[in-house]
């Protein structure tokens, strides 16, 4: 399990740096010191908890589509989820329910209840992109990346044109900031849920993103018990039958597990993008320098999937962590950056690699094709 604890060092390494930034708290009251430590432990775990939730849910896709460039922002779910929001958000508002604190801020309660939305919408783009995204019964990894793209565009408006709605109509828009719900930022969640460490905004907190990350750990579990039938759906259909593999209820538990990861980051941070696709590919490449299955023997008795779940999640938390660490840290003189621009600089290159490396293999393979049909093999 090397690769794991060398990921989950790395994790550590970036929450440590995310809870100094913004210089040292002597000289401080201990009543500001408490505050100060709440919100930076706050955004702390809010970045560790999306951020798992993103790594892992890149592995899950990815094994559901059997596509390497697979994520939950490239094929539309983040912004499904992120559109639901804020309908589901400004419609509660206009039916003076809850959801939704003051300006449109959302407390650590409204974090919860808006799970129920964004699955739904996470669900209802993954769908649609898997529906749409098969030619002749069989998955197009290419058609299925550009509908998602597409979706994901679309989505995007419908967000913008929400919020000029329920603005028109005297209601805050969704989840506050339109950087926050096409870009993905983390906020104060201590703050927003009414700041302090003893009063009712630090216990609607201390229900809030906590919960989620159960939930994310439970994910987790459940993944690394499925290990080896996440490495059996890496095969053909038939090689997957052949193994015994049931392949229709592994996809349906993927793709439920898939929209509720997909759901838990995006109520948390909003549709950060890149994560879910560059902490898996991190992943890979150490356990392939480690040798198979991460120096655990071919992934030992959970499969090389349990071991990518697992360092994937590791992966995930540090990046998003990192990053918001970044984000706090740069000072362009208008505020902060958002964190899902900062992930967007180092996972778009990625993704442009990723997708020429494909067009590379693919024409290597034509080559090689072509030169034994000339030789009659």
């Amino acid at each position: 399990m090397l690769v794991v604890l060398v990921l989950a060092v790395c994790a550590a390494v970036a929450v440590a740096l995310g809870l100094l930034v913004g210089g040292p708290l002597e000289g401080l009251s201990a009543e500001v010191r408490g505050q100060i430590v709440m919100l930076r432990g706050s955004r702390a775990l809010a970045a560790v908890v999306a951020g798992a939730a993103l790594g892992l849910g890149g592995v899950v896709l990815q094994s559901l589509l059997r596509n390497p460039l697979a994520s939950p922002d490239v094929l539309g779910p983040s912004a499904g989820a992120a559109l639901a929001v804020v309908v589901a958000v400004g419609v509660a508002a206009l039916a003076g329910g809850g959801g939704s604190g003051g300006g449109g801020e959302v407390g650590s309660v409204g974090l919860v209840w808006q799970t129920g939305p964004a699955l739904v919408g996470a669900w209802a783009a993954l769908g649609l992109v898997f529906v749409l995204g098969r030619r002749n019964g069989v998955i197009d990894p290419g058609a299925m990346v550009l509908i998602g793209v597409v979706l994901s565009v679309l989505c995007a408006a419908g967000v913008i044109v929400a919020d000029h709605v329920f603005q028109g109509l005297g209601v805050g828009g969704g989840r506050g900031t339109m950087s926050g719900q096409l870009i993905g930022a983390i906020r104060d969640e201590a703050v927003a849920a009414g700041g302090g460490t003893g009063g009712g905004g630090g216990l609607r907190w201390w229900l809030g993103t906590p919960l989620m990350g159960v939930v994310v750990a439970g994910c987790v579990v459940w993944a690394v018990a499925r290990g080896r039938r996440m490495d059996a759906a890496s095969l053909s259909d038939d090689e997957a039958a052949g193994v015994g593999l049931n392949l229709a209820r592994q996809r349906v538990e993927l793709f439920v597990m898939g929209g509720v990861l997909t759901s838990v980051a995006v109520v948390i941070a909003g549709p950060v993008g890149f994560v879910g696709l560059v902490a898996p590919h991190v992943t890979r490449r150490l356990m392939s320098a480690a040798g198979a299955g991460g120096g655990c023997g071919g992934g030992g008795r959970w499969g090389v999937h349990g071991v990518l779940v697992v360092g994937s999640a590791c992966a995930g938390a540090g990046l998003l962590a990192g990053a918001d660490a970044v984000a706090r840290a740069v000072d362009l003189g208008a505020g902060r950056l958002p964190v899902g621009a900062v992930t967007a600089l180092v996972g778009g290159p990625v993704l442009v690699w990723l997708i020429a490396r494909r067009g590379r293999a693919a024409r290597g393979s034509g080559k090689a094709k072509a030169w034994h049909s000339r030789r009659g093999w």
